[in-house]
């Protein structure tokens, strides 16, 4: 009899015990299942960026911070007309002493074309002010017309120059430098040497002027004058060059 009674007692707990059973399989149910295959992928993909992050890390400390690029220094302006004048002897007026002849000269540079500028006047020549001084190292052109709007001008002594004659230089200061011509020559416009309004190389005076047909359409003369002197080792004074300047 008293087995008997004890049997609902079981039956009770095992009656609670049955619901929690129950809901723990209804969980486990409720979850998505995942294949092997999805596991498998999972952990190829997050092999690949460990392995892509650990490559780029190694590229990082192999190769240190790269520097700045390289800026040169910035190209100082060009000196000012005052401070070249400044700093060498500048020409005033050339002597032709054979022929007895002289003009003044005015510095100028370049034109608009980048051609060497020649004074725009019958009695003046023009001195290429980015050349040498004369006398100093490398070459100092002078250039100037050999007729100007129908006139004769300061260069059309130039043409008559013979190797061997002195031309001679007066600079603002009122000291003089003595050269000789050592060649002359003329060239047409198509076979003009690059060479001779080259500034650089040994000290040398280059006498430029225009000679020859006139040509409209380019408005200039077809051929040039050409010539080169070097500075005589023994200096000296005529009575030409004495005169008072025109």
């Amino acid at each position: 009899m008293a087995e008997h009674e004890q049997k609902p007692s079981m039956t009770a707990e095992t009656a609670e015990q049955q619901p929690a059973s129950a809901s723990s399989s209804a969980a486990k149910t409720s979850r998505p299942l995942r294949s092997p295959a999805f596991y498998m992928l999972f952990g190829i993909l997050t092999g690949a960026l460990l392995c892509l992050i650990i490559l780029v890390a190694l590229e990082v400390l192999a190769y240190p911070a790269m520097p700045e690029p390289y800026a040169p220094p910035p190209t100082p302006p060009p000196p000012s007309e005052q401070a070249l004048e400044n700093s060498r002897l500048v020409p005033a007026r050339v002597y032709f002493e054979a022929q007895r002849e002289s003009c003044q000269l005015v510095a100028l540079g370049l034109t608009e074309d980048g051609a060497i500028q020649t004074s725009d006047t019958t009695n003046k020549a023009a001195w290429y002010k980015y050349g040498a001084s004369p006398g100093d190292p490398g070459n100092a052109i002078l250039s100037g017309h050999d007729r100007w709007r129908g006139m004769t001008g300061a260069f059309d002594v130039v043409k008559q120059l013979q190797i061997g004659d002195q031309v001679t230089i007066e600079f603002t200061d009122g000291s003089f430098r003595f050269f000789t011509v050592i060649s002359n020559n003329t060239y047409g416009l198509d076979s003009f040497p690059l060479d001779i309004t080259q500034i650089e190389g040994p000290s040398r005076l280059t006498l430029i002027t225009c000679y020859g047909d006139y040509e409209s359409t380019i408005e200039t003369s077809l051929s040039r004058v050409v010539v080169v002197c070097e500075e005589l080792r023994r200096q000296r004074l005529t009575g030409y060059t004495r005169l008072p300047a025109e």
